[in-house]
């Protein structure tokens, strides 16, 4: 009978680890490599450090699997979609800046002039 207790424990704690996992975003495997890419290019622009990397990667995870969403669910009305993004993109902001030190910030502003395109047309591009 203990057995048959300890065995059911270490399953229903083995099942509960594992669903804690899959809470993880799922992206297509395009904007994956994307993410990737885009988190390459932040982290040797803004010096990050593995813990910041990791950071920076979700957010960016989350960022492009939340402008697919907006993406697919505003397909037909233009303007709400534009807002939708344009808020997505400001929260991400404040996000990242959160995670960022001054030198980072300066840096992060630097690139983001730099670049042609906000974040939303670089998720839109997969």
């Amino acid at each position: 009978m203990k057995k048959l207790l300890l065995l059911s424990i270490f399953i229903l704690s083995t099942a509960s680890v594992s669903f804690a996992q899959t809470g993880q975003v799922r992206l297509s495997p395009e904007a994956e490599k994307k993410c990737s890419e885009l988190t390459r290019a932040m982290s040797e622009t803004l010096q990050l450090n593995e813990l910041e990397y990791i950071k920076v990667k979700a957010l960016n995870r989350e960022f492009f699997a939340k402008t697919a969403e907006i993406l697919a669910a505003y397909k037909s009305d233009k303007a709400a979609r534009e807002q939708m993004l344009q808020d997505l993109e400001g929260k991400f902001e404040d996000n990242l800046k959160a995670l960022l030190t001054p030198m980072q910030l300066h840096a992060y502003t630097h690139y983001k002039s730099t670049q042609q395109a906000s974040m939303v047309a670089v998720t839109e591009a997969y």
